[in-house]
């Protein structure tokens, strides 16, 4: 049986509360929302707001909110940006 989108997405969400690093938010991201295209896709659009407030629970320093996209920075330097559900990683985790 299939898990509704809604569920799946807040399981992500909650464990993306407890991330540190961009690598583990790339992970938790396409253990839930598999896509196969490439760094990881959270399609489920209208909820970057509630990634950002998870990544915020987490430790990330949201550092430029836009309409559907965000950009975020771990406590280790790591950036990572949401733009149009797709997730871009600097390069070795830092822009």
């Amino acid at each position: 049986m299939t898990r509704p989108i809604r569920l799946v997405v807040d399981q992500c969400l909650g464990e993306l509360a407890c991330a540190s690093r961009v690598a583990e938010v790339v992970d938790i991201v396409n253990r839930y929302l598999p896509d196969g295209t490439g760094t990881a896709f959270f399609s489920v659009a209208g909820n970057e707001a509630r990634m950002a407030t998870a990544l915020k629970r987490a430790g990330f320093s949201v550092v430029w909110f836009g309409h559907d996209q965000f950009t975020a920075r771990d406590v280790h330097g790591g950036v990572l940006a949401v733009i149009d559900n797709a997730i871009h990683v600097g390069a070795n985790g830092r822009a």
